[in-house]
């Protein structure tokens, strides 16, 4: 991944050339994040991209296909300059496919459906957009800022502008004394969306972030590694989605998955299985992820 502009953050396509078109996180309030706690939040302007872009080396360009916009949540930005942004970046590079971009779920609600369309139209095809649960108590104790309805009309209207979903679900994020409750609600607001993608990961105790020092106090207690594998598992199996592409290559997860729903569902139970009945399997992690879509 060719990533300009930036400091160390996150993407979630390491094949995409990354373009940090916003820094820091506009929300920065989830209890379990630290990735932005000392930096201010600012839209980056057009002409400082424009610098960046300008130094790509002439010989790379024809081969970037895939850009991802971030840093935190760039769908942000007003929808003036995202169009602006996407005109750049589509002249810059003449066989672009793919551009995706990070979002939160107020993100996706504060742009009309025309909107999106038009941002589709300019060339987004993908929206990476956090839910980490569908249960409204993990939610509002992680201090997401969204409820399950409201993600349920965000994920729908991503869809039916006809941009790519790709929604991340957090496990841990009920922690041990709530994990039924953030599974089962997580299951429900998926079947309501059926989304394109469901990317899981596994939440992290950041130093610095809130939730380090809840932990300390007791407040909340996270899951064990296995624990969060055993999430994962009740997750797939209650998922009754058809064309959803589900994956676990994150690096925070335990064990690695992918396959399409409903095709691959009980092969995916099966690797999850296997890998609870002996969890020191180390090929779960590399060699099934290769092959499992």
């Amino acid at each position: 991944m060719r990533n300009f502009n930036t400091s160390l953050w996150y993407s979630p396509n390491e094949d995409a050339f990354a373009i940090k078109a916003t820094e820091g996180c506009s929300w920065n309030q989830c209890l379990f994040c630290a990735l932005y706690r000392d930096r201010d939040y600012r839209i980056v302007p057009l002409k400082e991209i424009e610098r960046i872009l300008g130094k790509v080396p002439a010989d790379d360009i024809p081969g970037i296909d895939t850009v991802f916009i971030g840093e935190g949540n760039a769908l942000s930005a007003g929808p003036a300059h995202l169009l602006k942004l996407l005109i750049l970046i589509t002249d810059t590079f003449p066989a672009v496919k793919r551009i995706g971009i990070n979002a939160t779920v107020a993100d996706v609600m504060k742009k009309r459906p025309k909107t999106l369309r038009d941002l589709r139209d300019a060339g987004l095809t993908t929206i990476y957009m956090g839910m980490d649960s569908g249960d409204r108590k993990a939610l509002k104790s992680m201090n997401k800022g969204s409820d399950p309805d409201t993600i349920i009309k965000a994920g729908r209207r991503v869809m039916d502008s006809g941009i790519t979903l790709r929604l991340n679900v957090l496990l841990g994020a009920g922690g041990r004394q709530d994990k039924k409750a953030h599974i089962e609600g997580t299951a429900s607001v998926l079947k309501e969306i059926n989304p394109h993608v469901i990317s899981i990961s596994t939440l992290s105790l950041m130093s610095g972030a809130p939730l380090f020092a809840m932990v300390k106090k007791g407040e909340y207690t996270h899951p064990t590694p296995v624990e969060s594998v055993i999430e994962m598992r009740r997750l797939i199996d209650s998922l009754d989605l058809v064309g959803t592409f589900v994956h676990s290559g994150h690096h925070t997860n335990m064990v690695h998955i992918a396959g399409h729903l409903p095709e691959k569902k009980k092969e995916l139970v099966r690797t999850l299985d296997r890998f609870l009945n002996n969890p020191t399997d180390e090929l779960l992690t590399t060699e099934y992820f290769q092959k499992g879509s």
